[in-house]
């Protein structure tokens, strides 16, 4: 029963450790790029001659759109990452209580074997 718990304690620590290894996560941005690409809106209806507060509001639009196409692009790839970390967290969180348990089978085996004098004693 102890070994199964080191085992069972092994399989924990491979399935955390895929859990926590780096993983390529996708960004949104960076920064500078969508900056640029607001700099870049904002020249485009200077010159169309769209000022003042509806220029604001087709780049605030613009921006929107912006942001959400980055997240629409970034968030599937990321949660799929998410998802099997969370798998691997779930299967060593299993194996952990299994750990437990065969640890504690193993302690409660060999102390109710101990108390009637079945196991080896040592004799000085």
């Amino acid at each position: 029963m102890l070994g199964l718990a080191v085992v069972e304690a092994g399989c924990v620590l491979i399935w955390i450790s895929l859990a926590i290894a780096r993983h390529n996560y996708q960004r949104i941005g960076p920064e500078t790029d969508l900056r640029a690409r607001v700099a870049e809106l904002q020249a485009y209806y200077d010159a169309e001659g769209i000022s003042g507060e509806q220029q604001d509001k087709e780049l605030l639009k613009d921006t929107r759109q912006m942001l959400l196409d980055s997240y629409t692009t970034t968030t599937p790839a990321n949660r799929e990452i998410n998802q099997r970390r969370y798998r691997f967290r779930a299967k060593a969180a299993s194996h952990l209580v299994r750990s437990l348990i065969w640890a504690l089978s193993a302690t409660t085996v060999i102390f109710v074997a101990d108390k009637p004098g079945y196991l080896p004693q040592v004799t000085v």
